[in-house]
């Protein structure tokens, strides 16, 4: 569709022909050499080490989570999960630790028995404790983070593992991991109502709230707190109530959908790809969860700037520049585009009033683009600009109006990324 009269999209079509698209495509595989050890996911690797380098780079916000992701797949593979629950059922199983914000901060790919866990770790929390423990290494202490899990990781000596290390801690927990915590039947009593439990070393609080069904909090730093009131709908009075509601329930609502949010991100602009191979599925996950953190990134940025929200990129911008400057990176300004797509009936280009700049990154690529000082000066090519010049580019693509503008920034979004 790419390529085809009604549907064309240029920045494709002019970079490679239908059938060298179609052959790159079909030869795709990775070539890697096989380690001496038991990883099965050695094949795509490097490619996840290096997303995860950069993300261990990023500094941690106060409220972070850790929950699963999947990896859409649905053919042969040992390591394939399946969850109900989720969008995609069929998959890849994924842990990260995410903020609030839907910054990925570290993340680990459920391979089985060979998940290299830490077997101390294991042996003291059971496999879902020691991957909460072990996902946590990088919150510290004095920064005091807020760490979000539900029922599927939380267990009463994973709490006071944080206790010790300074983090706070809240999720779900389930009934049979509380070694025998006296519970009243709260399901008997009316919706709102709210009980709380501390264990006699007074380190860990148990809450249970009754909403349309029993919920079970267990946390390090907040059980009933200032209870506060929610809309919630009555099917018996045909009509919005206020319930009551315990702390530690807001707080984990407002900070647990951080991979919810990033799996949501990921959706909107999937590199999806059509293939057998697991492979390549996961190589194109992690790129795409790569380009969604560096706009999130951005986002950071830009408020920490107070930049207007009318100015910044979205995410499909953001996007699209990273692809063109993929496309477009290395590449002469003067050099001669390929010849005509593979349909017979080209489109008549529009005739434009003023020459199209480049984005920043192709701009600040060392290639092609250095400036040219004229005796005529030029109008500024800059939209919104009066200004004239006597710099100019080779290719006419760009006219500066000063000197100042030739600054070239060391830092870009693909450097980094």
């Amino acid at each position: 569709m790419y390529w085809s009269d009604a549907t064309r999209i240029p920045i494709i079509a002019n970079t490679m022909s239908v059938n060298r698209f179609m052959k790159l495509r079909t030869n795709l595989h990775v070539v890697v050499e096989k380690p001496a050890t038991d990883d099965r996911l050695w094949k795509v690797r490097p490619v996840i080490e290096r997303v995860m380098k950069r993300c261990h780079e990023l500094d941690v916000e106060e409220n972070v989570c850790i929950d699963e992701q999947i990896v859409p797949f649905k053919g042969q593979l040992d390591i394939k999960q399946y969850m109900q629950n989720k969008p995609c059922k069929w998959g890849v199983k994924v842990f990260l630790l995410c903020g609030s914000s839907g910054l990925v901060y570290d993340g680990m790919v459920y391979q089985g028995k060979t998940n290299h866990l830490n077997e101390e770790l294991v042996g003291t929390y059971g496999v879902t404790g020691a991957i909460v423990v072990q996902l946590s290494q990088r919150l510290a202490s004095q920064v005091h983070h807020k760490l979000y899990a539900d029922n599927y990781f939380t267990s009463l000596p994973v709490i006071r593992y944080f206790t010790a290390q300074g983090i706070c801690y809240a999720g779900t927990v389930r009934q049979n991991r509380l070694m025998g915590c006296p519970l009243s039947a709260i399901n008997k009593k009316e919706r709102g109502a709210i009980e709380e439990i501390v264990t006699v070393e007074g380190d860990i609080v148990v809450t249970q709230w009754m909403d349309n069904r029993s919920v079970l909090m267990a946390s390090n730093f907040v059980g009933k707190g200032s209870a506060s009131q929610v809309r919630r709908w009555s099917k018996t009075q045909k009509d919005y109530i206020q319930v009551n509601r315990p702390e530690v329930i807001k707080l984990y609502n407002a900070s647990m959908g951080g991979v919810d949010k990033m799996d949501f991100l990921i959706q909107l602009y999937r590199i999806f790809i059509r293939s057998r191979k697991w492979t390549l599925r996961v190589l194109f996950h992690f790129v795409t969860v790569a380009v969604n953190n560096s706009w999130l990134e951005y986002q950071r940025d830009a408020d920490m700037f107070r930049v207007s929200k009318k100015k910044r990129h979205d995410l499909y911008s953001w996007t699209y520049n990273i692809a063109e400057a993929m496309c477009k990176a290395g590449l002469s300004v003067q050099q001669c585009k390929r010849g005509r797509p593979s349909h017979s009936k080209q489109i008549p280009a529009k005739k434009q009033k003023c020459d199209a700049r480049p984005i920043s990154d192709v701009r600040h690529d060392d290639t092609g683009h250095w400036p040219e000082i004229g005796d005529v000066q030029q109008r500024c090519k800059n939209p919104g600009c009066e200004l004239r010049s006597n710099f100019t580019v080779s290719s006419a693509m760009c006219t500066y109006a000063s000197s100042r503008t030739l600054t070239v920034s060391p830092h870009s979004t693909l450097s980094r990324w």
